[in-house]
């Protein structure tokens, strides 16, 4: 479609249509995610919105506390580790009255907050 020039053909579509399909498509990853982070035993997600909250609905008798730590850790340290950054936090303004070994946990500083979640949870399942 590149090559055939086109991507001029977005142009036609109202944003309105663009910003409902995005937040239809993001409704329903967010709901296919809720079988792993509350760790539900579901052999097969359907694909569809309605089969998706009726099949969490009848499964969330299996709900693993585990699982529901994991996620919860995980939101919320994608939510602290760019703050633990900022310039104006006090995490930052210790480390940098540090002298010593600052650069290691500087170069930490520029890990993205998913990848750093990624790492740490894989390690603490």
């Amino acid at each position: 479609m590149g090559w055939l020039r086109l991507g001029v053909l977005v142009r036609f579509v109202p944003v309105s249509v663009v910003i409902g399909f995005t937040n239809g498509i993001a409704v329903l990853i967010a709901l296919s995610q809720l079988r792993d982070a509350l760790g539900l035993q579901v052999s097969k997600m359907p694909a569809d919105f309605f089969g998706i909250v009726h099949t969490v609905g009848s499964a969330l008798d299996t709900i693993n506390p585990y699982s529901v730590a994991l996620a919860g850790l995980c939101i919320v340290g994608l939510f602290i580790w760019p703050r633990l950054w900022a310039s104006d936090s006090a995490f930052r303004q210790r480390l940098d009255a540090l002298q010593g070994g600052v650069t290691a946990l500087r170069a930490t500083s520029r890990l993205p907050a998913p990848v750093v979640a990624l790492v740490t949870r894989s390690l603490l399942a």
